[in-house]
C-alpha cells in the first residue's frame, strides 16, 4: 500500500535557500495544478512525486514511497562535520561539500572558519537532505534545535519549547515490567 507524508515546507525553508539552488524545483512547489488543471497557491513537497504518473493518481495517497534510508551526501556531509568538529575543515571536507553544492548549481566556498563550516554543513544538510526526516535529528545533534526552533515556533504558533522535548517519554508500560529499571525522562513526570 501506499505510505501518505503529511505537512507542508514552510515560508522559512522555501526563502533559505540560495538563488539558483537546482534542488528547490525538485523538493517542494509552491503552486499546484489539480487534475482539472486549476492552478491553486500552496507550498508542497514534490521530491517523491513520479511526474511520469501524475495522471493516473487517484487521490494525494495513492503513490508510492521510496524513502532513501541514507544517501551518499548523507555520508558526505556526516563525514565533512565530523571533521569539521574534530579540528576544523579540511581540503577534503570542503571539496566534499563543494561537490554538492556544484551539482546543485550553486557557488563554491573556501577555507571557512570552523564555524561558518558548521552553518554551512547544517544549511547543506537542510537542503539536500528535506524532506527526509533528518533535520530534526541534525538540530538536536548539533545543541542548535532551541535557537533554531524557538523564533519559528514563536511565530508561527506563539509556543516555544524546551531541551526536555527534544526526547519522548518513556512509556508507563515499560517502566512497570521491572519497577526502578528506567527512570522517566525528564519533563514528563
Amino acid at each position: 500500500g501506499a505510505y501518505y507524508m503529511q505537512g507542508f515546507p514552510s515560508d522559512d525553508l522555501i526563502n533559505s535557500f540560495e538563488t539558483g539552488d537546482k534542488r528547490k524545483f525538485v523538493i517542494l512547489d509552491t503552486v499546484y495544478r489539480n487534475r482539472s488543471g486549476v492552478m491553486t497557491k500552496r507550498n508542497y513537497f514534490k521530491k517523491y512525486l513520479d511526474s511520469t504518473a501524475a495522471s493516473s493518481i487517484l487521490s494525494s495517497s495513492d503513490w508510492g514511497i521510496n524513502f532513501p534510508l541514507l544517501r551518499p551526501e548523507d555520508v558526505m556531509l556526516m563525514y565533512a562535520e565530523a571533521v569539521n568538529e574534530t579540528g576544523g575543515p579540511t581540503a577534503e571536507a570542503v571539496t566534499l561539500v563543494n561537490r554538492i553544492r556544484t551539482r546543485a548549481g550553486l557557488a563554491t566556498i573556501d577555507a571557512p572558519s570552523q564555524a561558518d563550516f558548521k552553518l554551512i554543513i547544517e544549511r547543506e544538510r537542510r537542503h539536500e537532505l528535506a524532506w527526509e526526516g533528518q533535520y530534526w535529528g541534525d538540530m538536536v545533534r548539533t545543541g542548535r534545535c532551541l535557537d533554531v526552533m524557538n523564533p519559528w515556533l514563536q511565530q508561527n504558533y506563539q509556543i516555544t519549547m524546551d531541551a526536555n522535548e527534544f526526547i519522548y517519554p518513556i512509556p508507563q508500560s515499560e517502566i512497570q515490567i521491572k519497577p526502578g529499571l528506567y527512570t522517566q525522562n525528564p519533563g514528563y513526570n
